[in-house]
């Protein structure tokens, strides 16, 4: 939870900070779902848990920040339980560059864990992008994400 909300501070420090310097445009969209059964097992179509699409107004940056409350099991009996999450940029497949991974034992055969993932990508005027926060399952055996957003800052680069 600390991790969430320092990473969310972080980010509007460059926001402001950025705005500061450049006096450039900037701007934000999301995407927010109470639950999503991550039922894919395959990191070729994974499931998308938010979307987000936007069309940059100038040459500039974007920022992503994904969060969720991950529940996972093991179909009742103590074990590992993992999944893999990340961001993808203009893809239904998951990013191998932009991924991590949340692995956890259960006693129970139920557990659950925040996952979280920023990147920054450049973007063009004018250009469309999509991201996606995406999951699927490795050795969970059911897993869903819960009360989770995926949030796109636009930051204008530098003038030069």
């Amino acid at each position: 939870m600390f991790t969430r909300y320092l990473s969310l501070i972080g980010i509007f420090c460059v926001f402001f900070y950025a705005s500061a310097v450049f006096a450039g445009e900037s701007g934000m969209d999301s995407n927010f779902v109470q639950f999503k059964n991550i039922s894919s097992t395959s990191p070729a179509a994974p499931t998308v848990v938010n979307a987000v699409t936007v069309t940059c107004p100038l040459a500039g940056f974007l920022i992503s920040t994904a969060s969720g409350q991950i529940s996972m099991n093991t179909s009742g009996s103590a074990g590992e339980v993992d999944i893999q999450y990340g961001i993808s940029k203009n893809s239904l497949a998951a990013d191998i560059n932009h991924h991590h991974l949340l692995r956890q034992y259960t006693d129970s055969g139920t557990t659950w864990a925040t996952a979280h993932y920023q990147r920054i990508d450049s973007c063009t005027a004018g250009q469309t992008v999509t991201l996606r926060f995406v999951a699927h399952r490795l050795g969970a055996a059911f897993a869903d994400a819960q009360k989770a957003s995926l949030v796109v800052l636009f930051v204008e680069g530098p003038r030069i």
